[in-house]
């Protein structure tokens, strides 16, 4: 008798009903759970793509702000010795 309390009797894969929902919701959520694991890699490949671009502007940025004070400097020095030779 107490072998008998021991059996699962909740779930039973005899039910060929219940093995066979089972597998139409296996074979329907598989394709969908790979899609959304695609579409999340995608995501995370383009927010990556678009951070290592944003990173290159900013660098370049950087670059054109540094240029433009070294040709301000290079005016102020020109008209500095300018205004010596005058």
């Amino acid at each position: 008798m107490c072998q008998e309390s021991l059996k699962p009797t909740s779930f039973s894969l005899s039910n060929p009903h219940k093995v066979q929902m089972m597998q139409k919701m296996k074979s329907e959520d598989t394709p969908n759970v790979y899609h959304l694991i695609m579409q999340n890699i995608r995501k995370l490949h383009i927010k990556w793509y678009l951070m290592h671009q944003q990173g290159q502007l900013f660098r370049l940025q950087n670059q054109i702000k540094l240029q433009l004070l070294r040709l301000g400097l290079n005016l102020c020095l020109d008209q500095h010795k300018q205004s010596y030779v005058n």
